[in-house]
């Protein structure tokens, strides 16, 4: 089996429950570039029983390649093989769309992980001037998502990239370890599930 196969596969196991049975993919692109493995990122509608979608259930963006090469910048339990996933509830982005975001973020992730760097972490966000983010957004949470992916080179952690306000990036520095972030995204999801999936393409005003 491929190590696209093997990553899809256990993504689907990992979104499994609530009558979930698979996945129908909707876009593909791929992405060569200095610095990153070569990857594709594919967009998913999740399947309930037959070929049927549900779009008011929103949309998976994932990566796959990323994790065929580990982090340049590595210790014990910080992130080394990754993917990144997200869910939207549509592709849009301002200037782009979320499949080359979600990609530039992962090649940021390999090109700043050198030997001399610090670690990264499950839980950490990476941020940028402001102004200078993705789609409006300046700062991205990289929550765990359930157990790592057992493949052929090894387990690889899925995390979930989540646009951070300032105020949220602010909530990070003081709780980052927290759960691997993942308390913060279940917290943004029960306050407001369709606004969260909406997040990548309503950032906030300045």
């Amino acid at each position: 089996m491929s190590y696209d196969k093997e990553l899809l596969q256990g993504f689907v196991n990992a979104i499994g429950g609530h009558g979930v049975t698979g996945v129908k993919r909707l876009a593909v692109t791929s992405c060569e570039a200095p610095g990153a493995p070569p990857h594709n990122i594919h967009a998913f509608y999740r399947l309930f029983g037959t070929d049927e979608r549900r779009e008011a259930d929103g949309l998976f963006v994932i990566t796959t390649g990323l994790g065929l090469q580990p982090l340049g910048s590595a210790v014990e339990h910080s992130l080394s093989r990754f993917e990144l996933f997200t869910w939207v509830d549509t592709l849009e982005l301002a200037g782009s769309d979320v499949l080359v975001g979600l990609s530039a973020l992962g090649r940021l992730l390999h090109a700043q992980a050198t030997p001399d760097s610090a670690p990264w972490f499950l839980g950490h966000t990476l941020s940028f001037a402001p102004g200078d983010g993705l789609g409006g957004w300046d700062s991205f949470l990289f929550a765990r998502h359930g157990r790592s992916v057992e493949t052929s080179v090894g387990p690889v952690d899925l995390a979930r990239v989540m646009p951070l306000t300032p105020a949220e990036r602010q909530r990070t520095r003081e709780q980052e370890t927290m759960l691997d972030g993942a308390a913060l995204v279940v917290e943004l999801e029960n306050r407001d599930y369709r606004g969260t999936l909406a997040r990548w393409h309503t950032p906030p005003a300045r």
